[in-house]
Order: structure tokens, then sequence, then C-alpha cells
């Protein structure tokens, strides 16, 4: 089913598109139909880029968003995504054009519990900082990114006392 027709389905909650290379920016658009949904699963759809994101940022109902390995959202993309901010699960994981300064539009998802951000190079302490709005966080998964420094870890850590980082070395 091309994804225009999914404005013909307002009441899928859960939508999962992974690994559907095909989609493009301009199919994300009919996603807007779907009021509804809450969970949203864009993972190895390498074709999305920020524009898409754009369409994303008016599914406000989202609160799980993958997007595993699309790798070419940057910061400008993250920007539209802070307008989400019911979202309490966000997988950025292999998006490795997202610096410290894409992580300042999160600090609205004050609803996130888990954030992803495996492999996710260009993030350090100063990105790391914005993450202390995040009141709800309880999972930060750094595992393979480089090195940050103690310091921002300890402050997420200080300030709820319950988060959970994940870190696993680079090889």
């Amino acid at each position: 089913m091309a994804l225009r027709h999914m404005s013909m389905c307002p009441g899928i909650a859960t939508l999962t598109l992974s690994d559907c290379r095909r989609i493009e920016d301009s199919g994300l658009a009919s996603l807007r139909a779907l009021r509804g949904l809450t969970s949203l699963d864009l993972s190895c759809c390498t074709s999305i880029t920020d524009v898409g994101l754009e369409h994303l940022g008016k599914l406000v109902s989202l609160k799980t968003l993958k997007l595993l390995c699309c790798s070419n959202i940057t910061d400008a993309g993250l920007k539209d995504l802070g307008r989400l901010t019911r979202i309490t699960e966000l997988d950025l994981t292999l998006c490795k054009n997202i610096t410290n300064a894409g992580l300042w539009n999160l600090g609205n998802m004050t609803r996130m519990r888990k954030l992803d951000l495996c492999w996710c190079g260009h993030i350090s302490d100063m990105g790391l900082k914005v993450l202390v709005k995040l009141a709800r966080l309880k999972v930060l998964d750094l595992s393979w990114a480089p090195s940050q420094g103690a310091q921002a870890l300890q402050a997420l850590v200080d300030e709820d006392g319950d988060v959970t980082i994940v870190k696993r070395p680079v090889a």
C-alpha cells in the first residue's frame, strides 16, 4: 500500500515501516492523517532527510519514534522533531550527522524516558548538558560513541539519580 493511502486508515496507532528504503520525504507527508499514531518505526529508511522530519514534526500524538540508521538526518531535522513533546522513546542510533547543536532541539521532550544515541560520533559533553532538562529520562544509550566526559554524565545521574547510562566502548 502506498503511503498516500494511509489517510484511509486514521485509526492506526502503531506503524512499522523499517527497511522500506524506497520511502521518501514526500511520502511521509501522508502520515499526517494518522492523528492517533503513537508509535512509528522508520529504521533503515535511508532516503529520509530533514525534509521528511518536517512532516513527522506534525504527528503530535507520537510517543515512540525509531529513526535508527536514517543517516541523512541532521540537526536541522531535529528542530522539527522538537515539537513532539509527547515522545517517551526516541532512537537516533547511527544518525551520524547529529551534533551537539541538534540535541538542544530535544530539550522540550520532557516526557522522554529512553534516548538512543549509539554511534552518534559528533556528540560531546556540551550537547549532553541539555539532557538534564529531560527529568523523566531513565535510559540514555551512548554505546559505541566517542568518550563523553564524566562531568556531563554525572550531571544527568545527579539530577534524577535514576538514569541508566549504557556505554559500550568504541573498538
